[in-house]
């Protein structure tokens, strides 16, 4: 949530709990991501193999973080690392979650 003056009255600026890139949120960058983003999609081009861990409590922006990476890789003019997601939610439990059932 950021705070602006308009015409003298305090406002509101609420941000979605949903990650940018997804569902009908907007490609805002609320969490001001953008520069962490260009330069792990930066990373990511310059050596290969490359394993990048996203870390943080629930709601902290690591999806969003990670769609805006994903953007970057896109905008590359030669084609470059595949985005590969998973999700643990959906695979908690199965034995082999890697697997189709």
């Amino acid at each position: 949530m950021s705070e602006t003056q308009a015409g003298g009255r305090a406002t509101l600026k609420l941000l979605t709990d949903q990650a940018i890139g997804e569902g009908n949120s907007e490609e805002y960058d609320g969490l001001d991501f953008t520069k962490y983003a260009q330069v792990l999609a930066n990373a990511a081009l310059g050596v290969s193999p490359l394993t990048i861990g996203v870390f943080g409590e629930w709601g902290t922006g690591k999806t969003s973080l990670m769609r805006l990476v994903e953007k970057e890789l896109e905008e590359q003019q030669e084609p470059g690392p595949v985005s590969v997601w998973f999700n643990a939610w959906r695979q908690d439990q199965r034995e082999v979650p890697l697997v189709p059932q």
